[in-house]
């Protein structure tokens, strides 16, 4: 059982409530709908790749680059007004959130559609030159050349617009997939059910905790009673700090003095000031057998 007390533990709380109020995602969570979005960026990449062949013939790293973020910007963003519009008709998402995902995403695919296409059909010429060179050979046979040069600039135009329909076919595929297959309100239930799970993980340690503790009575008793138990440790030691200095004090009285007579004197003289004292200030007799202790103590 984790321990509640810990400073880390406190911010669970804080955890959940970010991720039960964060904005909800523009990618799709479905397996199959990112799935399909990576094949149909795959064909775009193949597909735009033969275009910048014949444009950067000096540099293939470049062609795959270039390839690479045309494949990216067609499909992808289509793939998130598809997630982004499911979202709003399911409620997660506010109109004017969705509209402007959607409006942004068309705009991105649509310059680079048109660039791809205006480039397409600038190059097709190049692009479809063996349909030309076809074209040729059935000239010198047949010797119509209006109709065998209409054909030919007729097949080339057409094959390189059907070239260019094929990102848009692939974008709106994108969208339709992402649309069709994602359920972000079913994506929402099952992370709200995973953190209730643990919040409810999280109250059973609490309550867990709480009822294994002591209660406040208890504390506040042990305390006391250790308080008075070093107080009484402490008075122990004075007394005995103290006893210990008289008795030093007694062997430096017979170490001065010499004999018992002189240590007699002293002791008879110490009571009539005790006594004194004693009158004065009320303090309670001293032992009667107190001159005859040091005396006993200096005999020996």
């Amino acid at each position: 059982m984790r321990n509640p007390l810990k400073l880390d533990s406190y911010s669970v709380r804080s955890n959940v409530s970010k991720k039960m109020y964060a904005p909800e995602s523009l990618f799709s969570s479905s397996v199959i709908a990112n799935i399909c979005v990576l094949f149909l960026t795959l064909v775009d990449l193949f597909a735009i790749k033969t275009l910048w062949n014949y444009l950067l013939t000096d540099n293939p790293e470049m062609v795959w680059l270039v390839s690479l973020g045309f494949a990216l910007i067609l499909d992808v963003p289509m793939s998130v007004a598809g997630n982004s519009y499911k979202q709003y008709k399911q409620g997660l998402r506010t109109k004017e959130s969705a509209w402007l995902i959607l409006i942004l995403c068309i705009a991105a695919f649509t310059l680079a559609f048109g660039l791809l296409l205006a480039l397409r059909l600038e190059a097709r010429s190049v692009l479809f030159g063996s349909i030309g060179s076809s074209a040729a050979g059935l000239l010198d046979h047949t010797g119509t050349a209006a109709v065998a040069a209409a054909d030919t600039e007729k097949t080339v135009f057409l094959s390189a617009l059907t070239m260019s329909m094929l990102p848009a076919a692939t974008s709106i595929a994108a969208f339709v997939i992402t649309f069709s297959v994602s359920n972000p309100r079913r994506e929402k239930l099952c992370k709200l059910s995973k953190l209730r799970c643990k919040v409810q993980a999280r109250q059973a340690d609490l309550i867990a905790a709480v009822s294994q503790s002591d209660s406040v009575e208890s504390v506040v008793s042990e305390l006391e009673n250790r308080e008075q138990a070093l107080y009484t440790s402490h008075i122990d030691q004075i007394e005995a700090q103290g006893a210990v200095l008289k008795q030093r004090a007694r062997m430096l009285l017979m170490q001065k003095l010499g004999g018992a007579d002189a240590i007699t004197t002293i002791s008879e003289s110490a009571d009539e000031v005790i006594d004194e004292l004693e009158d004065s200030s009320n303090l309670p007799p001293e032992p009667a057998d107190r001159s005859s202790s040091i005396t006993t103590i200096s005999a020996s």
